[in-house]
């Protein structure tokens, strides 16, 4: 099974998939396999993650990190692009897949039945450039340390003491994160509230 939605789609697997890009993740725990995704399996993941994307644009209170989400989509849907033709050009090199083909068109690569074997080595060769764009791309976001020093487990802790319940961090959906962090709000606004009378 594939999450789908921001209400079932754990919060520490949103934020998983923004750092590395692995559109993989969206697949459940349980469904996943060691086999290599297909290119048409990777495009669907890419479309559903440009679904999640958007609703969660919508949902974050925090207007600031749209720019960061915004590069992260990007580099993940640049290294979704990667992979499929990195497989596509693997696959078409045993056996002429018209869907594939196309897809490499799609893409904008120019693949002739004359020139097959050149045209495939051309266009792996060519892909690496995306490469370099996901490295310019992750030049903009934040340094990873100010990422490593408030990572999402320790945001939860401090959530969960806050609100004087615990819950758990792995399966929270990303809908009730966002729940949460406006409680949170409400009553650091209310203890503040209280302790400046």
């Amino acid at each position: 099974m594939i999450y789908k939605s921001l209400e079932t789609l754990p919060i520490k697997i949103y934020m998983a998939i923004c750092a590395s890009g692995d559109m993989s993740l969206l697949i459940q725990p349980s469904f996943q396999t060691d086999a290599e995704l297909s290119p048409e399996e990777l495009e669907r993941l890419q479309h559903i993650w440009t679904e999640l994307e958007e609703a969660h644009s919508k949902l974050d209170p925090n207007k600031d990190t749209s720019h960061v989400l915004k590069i992260s989509r990007e580099i993940s849907a640049l290294y979704a692009k990667y992979k499929a033709i990195g497989i596509a050009c693997e696959a078409l090199k045993f056996d002429v897949e018209d869907e594939l083909i196309a897809m490499l068109k799609r893409f904008g690569y120019k693949l002739s039945y004359e020139t097959y074997k050149e045209d495939l080595e051309r266009i792996e060769r060519e892909s690496g450039a995306i490469l370099i764009k996901i490295e310019k791309l992750k030049e903009q976001l934040p340094s990873e340390k100010v990422a490593e020093s408030a990572n999402i487990d320790d945001v939860l802790a401090s959530y969960s003491m806050i609100l004087g319940y615990d819950f758990d961090y792995n399966t929270l959906p990303v809908t009730k994160f966002y729940a949460l962090q406006k409680q949170v709000a409400i009553k650091i606004k209310a203890i503040t509230k209280n302790n400046g009378k």
